[in-house]
Order: structure tokens, then sequence, then C-alpha cells
């Protein structure tokens, strides 16, 4: 049987990235988790604020820290706080329920040990978040997202902390371009995540590095943050499977990387315990020495 193909490696100036994952991959408490994230040699974290007993109402200074802390304390980096929400759901009631909820977050982001904030524009689509929906891509959809936003920008800006949006391509906020607007439209309050499996169209996978390239040009110095996931095409629709079992060209992609964001944390997405060290292992070829 002939020997299976390694990954080529990145240039060997190129430096690891800060591997991560999200709060909630391990089940248990803030201490417990992370201690199982420094045993397996996680470096960050983003923040799901519903680890352990805090609930939606529950966010005080203390309840916070008392989450962030174990994972300060194991030096592992807080990447930023997890806030996703919907701010162009057409169930106002709820949008207002839940803006009210981010912007008690944005309060609160460095209680928790980082500046960052973490949420997708989101679908006027009111049953299938996650599927195309024709109406995110009009210019009254943008319109919409930048009106709801504003006043968290606003408060963004008073706090000291910065919005990171998380592009996806079948949401509002859809493209590198239309990203670049927002940038443009709010200033540095407002930056994104460097995601890429979420804006690729069915063509782009077959020029996964020409995309890349131009995405980081255009994004790569406002994403201080990356979210480390692939990317395929399964009956004409885009699924994100985890890193390494797609089309997403990560040599490139590590490459960019550290050459616009070097100390930019990887934050693991799509992505089971047990399938975790597999995970990590592709990652490390492309850094491993002869």
């Amino acid at each position: 049987m002939a020997r299976a193909k390694r990954p080529a490696r990145v240039a060997a100036t190129v430096a690891p990235p800060r591997v991560g994952a999200m709060s909630n991959l391990f089940r248990g408490n803030p201490e417990a988790v992370a201690n199982l994230f420094k045993r397996y040699g996680l470096e960050s974290v983003q923040i799901q604020p519903t680890l352990g007993p805090m609930g939606a109402t529950e966010l005080t200074p203390k309840a916070c820290r008392d989450l962030s802390q174990p994972f300060i304390d194991a030096e592992i980096m807080i990447a930023a706080v997890s806030a996703y929400t919907n701010f162009v759901d057409p169930d106002v009631p709820r949008r207002r329920r839940l803006i009210k909820r981010f912007d008690t977050l944005i309060d609160h982001c460095q209680d928790f040990g980082t500046k960052y904030i973490v949420t997708e524009s989101g679908t006027l689509d009111p049953e299938r978040p996650w599927n195309e929906f024709a109406e995110n891509r009009t210019p009254a959809a943008l319109t919409a997202f930048k009106r709801n936003l504003a006043p968290s920008v606003k408060l963004a800006e008073q706090a000291g902390v910065k919005i990171l949006i998380k592009g996806y391509l079948y949401h509002v906020v859809h493209s590198v371009d239309v990203a670049l607007a927002i940038h443009e439209h709010f200033g540095d309050t407002v930056g994104f995540v460097m995601d890429p499996a979420n804006y690729f169209t069915r063509n782009m996978v077959t020029a996964s590095t020409s995309f890349l390239r131009r995405m980081f040009q255009v994004m790569g110095s406002f994403c201080p943050v990356a979210h480390g996931k692939d990317v395929r095409y399964v009956g004409g629709l885009l699924t994100t499977p985890r890193t390494g079992t797609g089309g997403l060209d990560y040599k490139e992609f590590l490459e960019l990387l550290d050459e616009n964001q070097p100390e930019c944390p990887l934050i693991l997405e799509q992505i089971r315990p047990e399938e975790l060290r597999e995970t990590l292992d592709f990652l490390d070829r492309f850094f491993e020495q002869d």
C-alpha cells in the first residue's frame, strides 16, 4: 500500500498559532474545563457565558471573573466572549431582548479578561437561520443591520470593547466586500472574526488559495481572532466541518494568519472532544521539523 502523502509544511519562519476552542467543548465546571484545555495543550479559549452557574440575567463582575479566572490561572488566553445575536431578527420582541443581553455582555466583556466580543450579523429568515435567504442580500437588510447595531457600537466605544462580527455566506454580512463596508462605516470599534470557511461560495472551493489571499488582503488587519474549521459543499449547500476534513488550503491559511496577525488565537469549531487530538495532530504536522 502506498504511503499517505503528508500535508505541505508552512514556511520555516511561520510560528504555530495559539490554538484553542470554545469553553463549552468539555462538560464540567470552569476549573475542570480549564484543566482539560491545559491537558490537551490548548492555549486560548472563547468564553461561552452559559458555562457554569451564571444564567442569562445573572451577569455580574464576580460571575464573569469566576468563569474566566481558571483559564487565566492556567495561562490560557481569553480570546473573546461569545454573544451571538441576530441583529435583523424579524421577531422584534425577541430581537430587542437579545440585543439587550448583547449590550449587557458588552458592559461586562472586560470582566471576562478580554476586550473582544463576537456576534453574527443575523438573518431575516424566521425559521431556518443557517439556510440561504435572498432577502439577506438586499440593501434594506444591510441598512437594518447597521441601524440595529449602531447603539451597541456606541456602548462598545464607551466601554473600550471591540465588536467582532462573524460573517456567514447566508447571513446579512456574507462577503468580504460587505465586511469591508461595515468596517468602514463603523470604524475601528467593529472588526471581524477571520473565518474563511464561512464565506466560501461553491466555485471558490477549487480556488481556495486565491480567495484566502484576497480575504486577508482586505480584512486581515481588523481580524484579531480566527476560527478554525473547513469547507465542503454537500448537495449544493455549504457545510463547515472540522479542521482538516474539507477543501480549505490550511498551509496558505496558516501562513497568511502569521503574516497578518501573528498573535491571533485560532479557535477550533465544529469539533467534539474525541476529535480534538486528531485535529491538533493535523495542525501540528504543518510545523514538524525534519
